[in-house]
């Protein structure tokens, strides 16, 4: 009977949702500075301010699927060489045609983190974390003030 459960495709688990479903998540902000000083949001490829407000629609800020997938998984990594090559990639493909070309003279990455409370208890506020900012230069990213890791299960993945 077992390979037919497996067969019937029976053998699938809940652990998604039951016992215990994650209630932890969040969002990211990337903040800009370009040469000049002005503020921008490079996640958003927006010549505006980073906003640190929830977006109405979480996944809907990052261009794909593949992004959203990669920087769920830039949450666990303790490589500071996975971080120096996600700065550089969004050093080197900030779009200045915006901006007169200017390119990004620095840029800082935070994860907001929200909790959902158990049901009939307040929610908590968010917390950022602020994971490192990063000096853009032609060839390379330099950490301006050392790499900092999340130390807390975050979007119900253990964050290091």
């Amino acid at each position: 009977m077992p390979a037919l459960g497996v067969l019937l495709r029976l053998d699938q688990k809940w652990a998604m949702f039951s016992p215990r479903p994650p209630n932890d998540h969040g969002w990211w902000v990337i903040e800009g500075e370009l040469d000049d000083g002005t503020p921008v949001d490079v996640l958003r490829h927006s010549t505006d301010p980073a906003s640190r407000e929830k977006p109405r629609l979480v996944s809907a800020t990052f261009p794909s699927v593949r992004w959203r997938k990669y920087m769920e998984y830039m949450l666990r990594v303790r490589r500071e060489a996975y971080w120096k090559a996600m700065t550089g990639h969004l050093c080197r493909t900030w779009k200045g045609n915006r901006t007169g070309g200017r390119p990004l003279a620095t840029l800082s990455v935070t994860f907001m983190h929200e909790q959902t409370p158990p049901p009939g208890q307040p929610a908590p506020g968010v917390e950022p974390n602020e994971l490192g900012r990063w000096r853009c230069e032609r060839d390379r990213v330099e950490n301006l003030d050392g790499f900092t890791y999340l130390s807390k299960t975050v979007g119900g993945m253990c964050a290091p």
